[in-house]
């Protein structure tokens, strides 16, 4: 998404009064689409704490005769009737919120199609790795189909539904625990695709001790020298990286936050210009809204590969738009960032993890570990760009997703 919007916090020159230079303010701005509001915080401008002037295209903090102006972003327009809320908060600034004109074009968020009816017109497929673009299937894998996995919880139901069969005699019909994939199909879970293993090259099979061998998680070691599993991994011959693994029961299991489907939008290509946890981000962000609208599902454990719950996420909204400019200490003029984020609560907390194993409400993300720890990271990270009094919420961090990649927003004083 290559573009340049106006925003800046700039002065506005007052003929009654001086003029106060704040070009280099730092502020948040959250803006909620479905609502048509924003929540401005203004850093550091203790000084600023007393009349507010709304206009279409700007805000104006007026204070002792000093005018300085806040202009919104291109799409953005504010109500200069509608009710202001603004307050002082120690540690942060001042805080604003007020009403907005419908917001509907700004910072778009491409509609992504499934992943399943994106690969189901291809007669031969092809997956490769994320990192290295190696191929990892043998050539000619043939397509015979490509379904969707059920949701997490769809034993329970089945079993549920076979015992109200009793006159039938369907109640001691067993429910089937593993979904096998033929040779030509293709099952596509949240984060997984599972397959053949006829189909995955004989280079890309390992041996789980040598898996170990290369920082593979320590969960799975851990399991591996208990004798619980005895299982292949799945390791890319040209960078090494851990892309999955086959279970004894001829299932091959890829995540797809590892590897490249052929043809797909699961990854924007924008986001192959930044590192891999922007893509994976990305990737992950777009699933929790996906999964939030289908199942009405708002809370989610990451789980790895072994089960080991690391990190709880609450869905909030998909319709956020942040636009920030994060505090410097160098003479250099701080550069302004914006972008369409989906907002979370996380927690690590043991006792809550607990609490939810056993909530159907509550829908599972399994991950390898690098993942989970790249995005208990991301999380991380995130939270840290906001202003203090909006970092938590009860037990839980407050974070965000990126939808998209970043905008870079230039001033109207800046060259393009």
């Amino acid at each position: 998404m290559d573009m340049e919007r106006d925003v800046d916090m700039e002065t506005d020159v007052d003929k009654k009064g001086d003029v106060l230079e704040l070009d280099n303010a730092a502020f948040h701005m959250e803006i909620r689409r479905s609502r048509s509001n924003v929540h401005i915080v203004v850093r550091d401008v203790d000084a600023l704490n007393g009349q507010v002037q709304i206009y279409e295209d700007s805000i104006c903090f007026v204070h002792r005769g000093h005018s300085v102006r806040l202009s919104l972003p291109f799409g953005i327009r504010a109500l200069p009737e509608s009710p202001v809320s603004i307050r002082q908060v120690s540690g942060d600034g001042l805080h604003v919120t007020l009403r907005l004109q419908p917001v509907n074009s700004a910072f778009p968020v491409s509609c992504r199609r499934s992943l399943v009816s994106q690969l189901r017109n291809l007669k031969s497929f092809q997956i490769s790795c994320l990192n290295c673009g190696m191929e990892l299937l043998k050539p000619n894998s043939q397509v015979l189909r490509v379904l969707s996995l059920p949701s997490e919880n769809w034993r329970a139901a089945v079993g549920s539904w076979h015992c109200n069969c009793h006159s039938n005699g369907l109640s001691e019909v067993p429910v089937p625990g593993i979904l096998r994939p033929r040779v030509g199909d293709y099952l596509l879970g949240d984060t997984q695709l599972l397959l053949n293993a006829q189909h995955v090259a004989s280079a890309i099979v390992s041996r789980t001790a040598a898996g170990k061998e290369m920082g593979i998680s320590f969960e799975v070691g851990k399991d591996v020298e208990q004798g619980q599993r005895q299982e292949n991994e799945m390791i890319c011959s040209s960078c090494g990286s851990w892309l999955g693994k086959i279970e004894a029961t001829g299932i091959a299991k890829a995540y797809l936050t590892e590897i490249l489907l052929p043809g797909s939008e699961q990854f924007s290509k924008d986001d192959f210009r930044s590192s891999r946890c922007g893509s994976v981000e990305s990737f992950i962000a777009h699933r929790l809204m996906d999964l939030s609208q289908s199942l009405s599902t708002f809370r989610f454990r990451v789980n790895t590969p072994c089960g080991h719950t690391t990190l709880l996420l609450w869905a909030l909204n998909s319709d956020t738009l942040f636009i920030s400019r994060l505090p410097t200490d160098t003479g250099i003029r701080p550069t302004i960032t914006g972008h369409a984020v989906i907002k979370v609560l996380y927690s690590d907390s043991r006792s809550l993890a607990c609490s939810w194993e056993n909530d159907f409400k509550v829908q599972t993300l399994e991950l390898p570990v690098r993942t989970c720890h790249e995005l208990a990271n991301t999380l991380q990270q995130s939270t840290s760009t906001m202003p203090p009094s909006l970092r938590s919420l009860n037990h839980f961090q407050v974070g965000y997703l990126r939808l998209e990649p970043a905008v870079k927003l230039v001033g109207s004083s800046t060259p393009a």
